[in-house]
């Protein structure tokens, strides 16, 4: 028997989380690789159709498909495409920036080059897990993605916006923005102490 419900936790980066089905109190665990064909990625309120057995710890989904009638992606991706304009006036502020404070601090000519390198870095840590994503193999933590656009920040704008990465996860997105507009309130403050 099918059962239609809605995704009520979801977890991205171990890929689970569990569903709640109208009238039931109990909730059904749910796993990527449940999942029937190819499917987009899962997220939070997405309605989903599965049948379920009995699991160690409960009732587990199978053959999990996205319900028909529940085609949020369409909207959430056009609002994540008007974020990339936010991002990249946060880049056209923050990379000269960058340059800048990087020429006052009057570095060596190799030096130069850490911040293209750290801007490919984070751009093919994004197709990485994106990659890693759609074989449903491990994947590069939130936090680690995170943490290489400090100072590969175009790199990861232009890695979201190209492979449709991280660009429709507000919790994610919103995180990613915040470290662009710190980077640029410090990178003023120093300049403006003149280190």
């Amino acid at each position: 028997m099918r059962f239609n419900g809605q995704l009520s936790e979801w977890n991205d980066d171990r890929g689970f989380g569990f569903a709640l089905v109208p009238g039931q109190a109990e909730r059904v665990f749910v796993h990527i690789k449940a999942f029937e064909g190819n499917p987009r990625r899962p997220e939070v309120h997405d309605m989903l159709t599965f049948e379920t057995s009995a699991g160690p710890k409960g009732l587990v989904a199978k053959r999990i498909r996205h319900a028909r009638t529940e085609e949020k992606a369409q909207p959430v991706r056009a609002s994540g495409r008007r974020a990339f304009i936010i991002d990249w006036a946060v880049t056209a502020v923050l990379v000269p920036l960058q340059i800048f404070a990087v020429s006052e601090l009057q570095l060596p000519l190799w030096k130069w080059a850490l911040l293209p390198l750290a801007a490919l870095w984070a751009f093919v840590a994004f197709n990485w897990d994106k990659g890693a994503a759609r074989r449903n193999e491990r994947r590069v933590s939130e936090a680690n993605l995170l943490l290489l656009s400090i100072p590969g920040w175009i790199g990861a704008v232009a890695a979201q916006q190209l492979f449709r990465h991280k660009s429709s996860k507000h919790s994610f997105y919103y995180k990613f923005r915040a470290i662009g507009v710190i980077q640029i309130g410090v990178i003023t403050w120093l300049l403006w102490r003149g280190f």
